[in-house]
């Protein structure tokens, strides 16, 4: 009987020690390319700044539960920084959706001198679980070449989670960042 005691208490402990494998999510363009590309239009524009809470600073999914707790997800991670990801999905949207054949990101190769210049800066970017629900909160600014007072947007909106799990979270990612792509598509 002991040695039996012995052999589950073994599967109990090496059961505990098993780790859960590390699950890794990738934000993905999500707009189709503009029917019309204006290849005649000669500007050039460029993402230059874009600026994301801390709690997106990592690849650790943060996200709301109850009572106001910030659950960072360790068993969930983005692929890469978030604020890579999220760079170059909003540019590839942004280009996609407004059809502008001349898009960039900072930093410029020397021969480029943007003529429209976009700073974003996402203020919240976070789900609530308890809230069943994603909250983007976002400005921006256009400047054309030499001005000195860029025209300043303002998007704020709220996208429900399907579920509490992370895919669901991650969805509702994609589709916060594809509306505030087309808001800023929009405006240019």
């Amino acid at each position: 009987m002991t040695r039996l005691a012995g052999i589950f208490f073994s599967v109990v402990l090496l059961g505990g020690c098993a780790s859960v494998p590390t699950q890794y999510h990738l934000l993905r363009a999500q707009s189709e390319p503009a029917a019309q590309v204006m290849a005649n239009e000669q500007s050039i524009y460029a993402l230059r700044h874009l600026d994301l809470p801390n709690y997106l600073s990592d690849t650790i999914i943060a996200y709301w539960q109850a009572d106001h707790q910030l659950t960072l997800e360790k068993d969930h991670r983005w692929a890469e920084p978030l604020s890579d990801n999220v760079r170059d999905v909003l540019s590839q949207q942004i280009q996609d959706i407004s059809g502008k054949a001349a898009f960039y990101q900072y930093p410029l190769a020397y021969n480029i001198r943007p003529d429209v210049i976009i700073d974003v800066q996402i203020k919240e970017l976070i789900a609530d679980t308890a809230e069943r629900d994603l909250k983007i909160r976002a400005d921006w600014q256009i400047s054309n070449a030499g001005e000195r007072n860029p025209m300043s947007y303002r998007f704020n909106q709220r996208y429900p989670l399907e579920s509490g799990d992370i895919n669901a979270i991650v969805a509702a990612h994609q589709k916060a960042l594809l509306a505030l792509s087309q808001a800023i598509a929009e405006a240019l």
